[in-house]
């Protein structure tokens, strides 16, 4: 058994080629030309989530009012100027987020044991979307929200 020397198996073996800096380049140009094509949809798609969930925020605390009546015992009337006021819990009547509008007509009441005198609220998201949640008196239970086409 020879003890010096190269071994058999590596006299067969081709050499390692690594890639080369233009075929590094190309590959990174490529990518970032399907960045630069992809990221304005993810953005786009980002942004309506977000819209989309604010919008939903918005409905669920709606249709909690009556419920928060109830639990705190008090009553409240819902319009476009009492949208901030907080109540006993320390909480907004609806903590609107940022760019959102919202609009009462005409303003609800809601006595201190839930029972609501029904309404129409309109939310404009930041883009301009509008979706109408009409309340019925007398839980205030929400009908199925609805977009309206136009923008404002």
């Amino acid at each position: 058994m020879p003890t010096s020397g190269c071994c058999p198996e590596a006299r067969h073996r081709a050499p390692w080629r690594g890639f080369t800096l233009l075929e590094v380049v190309v590959v990174l140009a490529l990518l970032s030309m399907l960045v630069a094509l992809a990221a304005p949809q993810l953005q786009r798609a980002y942004q309506s989530v977000l819209a989309r969930g604010e919008r939903d925020s918005l409905i669920g605390q709606l249709a909690s009012l009556s419920l928060r009546a109830q639990a705190l015992g008090v009553a409240f009337e819902l319009s476009d100027d009492s949208l901030r006021r907080r109540l006993p819990d320390g909480q907004p009547l609806v903590a609107v987020p940022p760019g959102w509008r919202v609009n009462v007509e005409p303003p609800i009441r809601f006595n201190f044991v839930g029972i609501c005198s029904g309404g129409r609220v309109r939310l404009y998201s930041p883009s301009g979307e509008q979706t109408v949640v009409d309340l019925e008196a007398p839980a205030c239970e929400i009908r199925q929200p609805r977009a309206v086409s136009s923008r404002s």
